[in-house]
């Protein structure tokens, strides 16, 4: 499955380093490295640039605890965050390590370290950050993120080493094996996993100041390239894009420097962990300047909007004043009209109202014949039982001798009903209204028979002495218009 890139949101970054070192006196001290954390920081968390969110930032800049403590803090904060991340839908995708200050060798040795606040000259091994202890913790906590890493230290390229080592440099090797990979997948799409280092000099140039002392150099020009981002290129800036703006820039500032002053190390790229493909491509830091050029498009736009729109309401007043006879004209002539239709309208309702008493009385007409006949029936089904006073009356299923209560009745209807045998279903209910003349659902059940046998009025009267009892019976309101609907058909 192809990885997606990264964003915000599924971004953890980290930042390391130190302004000042009061145990380690041949380190230049300088709030240049301070400035410079205070601006990426502001950079990254600014909802108008990188638009971070603030749980996913972990300053360690100028922190006075030792590795290890740093080391666990770094290993906490990764877990925690990788965990909390995926279990609100953004699962982390992509870890970044950025890292201002002094860089140096222990020892003489090819094992480069990286300067704390703590950091004693006299044990730089015990004091400051191994590289390879701060690859191992990375590689281990962040296994499955794309990891970066950035480096604005003298001798940052000597990092390159550790993430992939020196044939002849037996513990940089050891270190370069648990990266390398000895197979390359095939790409596609965007690498979900890898390694690039951007680094402000290489394995033999020192880093510099700015000449005021108010940043260093390479990260200058980083910030500047991230702020002021690239017509020319894409929406978002990949890390091999930020390279090349910052070599353009860095080179721009050492042809403004007075002659004999330092040129700064042009910074250098490298992606030693390539296995899903080379992140170094991947678009990562949006490019403010494509964001500034859509705005000022945007607001011309808006602009000559603003300007068609004040022609077309010009246009629309003219116009109104040209049709105002007509419209006059046109509201009498709609006057006459509606009043007409209201006439027309009313004596409709009139038909309607006359015709629905009608239907009205044909159906109480009715319902009293039924009552008559049941209360003749009595005595007949009575003189019967007389005359016959030793029979023993089995089962009947004759809606008209059996005795039995309204809801037997209405039940037995239903039976009627569900087997098609709609004139007994009819008589069946009838005799339940008989017994109960406000039994609403009857007279609803017998209005469906009636319709069922296509004697529509009928089926209509008895719908309106349902909603009659009811009117909230919704069902009857919409068997009624159904019927209604038929009757002008037939």
């Amino acid at each position: 499955m192809t990885a997606e890139v990264p964003s915000p949101h599924t971004t953890l970054i980290i930042l390391l380093g130190a302004s000042e070192w009061p145990n380690s006196p041949q380190f230049q001290s300088s709030e240049a490295f301070a400035n410079t954390a205070r601006r990426l920081a502001e950079y990254f968390l600014k909802p108008d640039q990188f638009k971070l969110p603030r749980e996913n930032l972990l300053d360690l800049f100028n922190s006075s605890k030792t590795w290890d403590e740093i080391d666990e803090e770094i290993g906490t904060f990764l877990d925690q965050s990788i965990s909390a991340m995926r279990d609100s839908g953004n699962a982390a995708r992509d870890v970044l390590i950025y890292f201002i200050g002094h860089g140096g060798f222990a020892d003489q040795s090819h094992d480069y370290h990286l300067a704390l606040r703590r950091t004693r000259h006299t044990s730089l091994r015990a004091s400051a950050i191994p590289m390879k202890s701060l690859v191992e913790t990375i590689k281990r906590k962040a296994q499955h993120l794309r990891r970066f890493m950035i480096l604005d230290c003298c001798f940052a390229g000597s990092a390159f080493y550790t993430f992939q080592g020196d044939p002849s440099q037996g513990a940089i090797r050891q270190t370069a094996d648990a990266f390398r990979v000895n197979t390359k997948r095939k790409a596609q799409g965007v690498p979900k996993e890898g390694t690039t280092l951007l680094c402000s000099s290489d394995q033999q140039s020192a880093s510099l100041l700015m000449p005021d002392g108010s940043s260093t150099m390479f990260s200058k020009a980083l910030l500047d390239a991230l702020s002021k981002g690239d017509t020319d290129r894409q929406d978002y800036l990949s890390f091999r894009d930020l390279n090349e703006l910052t070599a353009d820039l860095l080179d721009e500032m050492s042809r403004a420097l007075e002659a004999g002053t330092p040129k700064p190390p042009r910074p250098a790229l490298d992606s030693p962990d390539q296995h899903w493909g080379d992140i170094a491509d991947i678009p990562f830091f949006p490019n403010l300047q494509t964001e500034a050029e859509r705005a000022r498009l945007a607001e011309e736009e808006q602009a000559r909007k603003a300007e068609a729109e004040r022609a077309r309401l010009a246009e629309v007043e003219r116009m109104k004043k040209v049709e105002e006879q007509a419209r006059l004209a046109k509201e009498e002539q709609a006057r006459k009209a509606e009043a007409e239709r209201a006439r027309l309208a009313e004596e409709e309702k009139e038909r309607a109202r006359k015709a629905e008493e009608e239907r009205v009385k044909k159906a109480q007409q009715k319902e009293r014949t039924a009552r008559e006949a049941l209360k003749q029936e009595r005595p007949r089904q009575a003189e019967k039982k007389q005359q016959s006073p030793n029979s023993v009356a089995g089962p009947t299923t004759d809606p008209l001798t059996a005795r039995k209560s309204k809801d037997q009745w209405f039940n037995e209807g239903r039976t009627y009903h569900q087997a098609q045998q709609y004139q007994k279903a009819i008589d069946a209910y009838s005799r339940a209204i008989a017994l109960d003349p406000s039994y609403v659902w009857a007279y609803y059940n017998r209005g469906n028979a009636y319709s069922d046998l296509k004697q529509y009025k009928e089926a209509v009267a008895d719908y309106d002495r349902a909603l009659a009892l009811d009117p909230s019976l919704d069902l009857a309101k919409t068997k009624r218009a159904g019927v209604r609907h038929l009757l002008t058909r037939y």
